[in-house]
């Protein structure tokens, strides 16, 4: 079994919108938002980092098989911009923050 790999980045998702991501009617959660907090996620658990590229496809389709929620263009963020994202969709920093992980 491979231990390195897309595999194991795919299954660290997994783990990650299961632990971390919950559904919450009045938010957004942008790709940029996700990714930190993936970061943080993997870097709790001494894990490698993954490059934005390659996450953002990832994680669109892990959140699409868990949450049945697709990628939107039009959400407004945190910078009041037009980004990426998932509306309905909260991370809980509280998982993190057990880790030993702040934001």
């Amino acid at each position: 079994m491979r231990i390195r790999g897309p595999e194991f980045h795919a299954r660290l998702a997994k783990v990650f919108t299961r632990e971390v991501l919950v559904t919450s009617s009045s938010t957004v959660l942008t790709v940029s938002d996700c990714y930190q907090t993936f970061n943080q996620f993997c870097q709790a658990r001494g894990m490698a980092l993954i490059e934005r590229k390659f996450f953002k496809s990832l994680i669109a389709e892990v959140i699409r098989e868990e949450f049945n929620l697709g990628l939107r263009h039009d959400l407004i963020g945190k910078n009041n911009r037009q980004q990426q994202g998932w509306k309905g969709l909260n991370a809980r920093l509280d998982t993190l923050e057990l880790t030993g992980c702040r934001n």
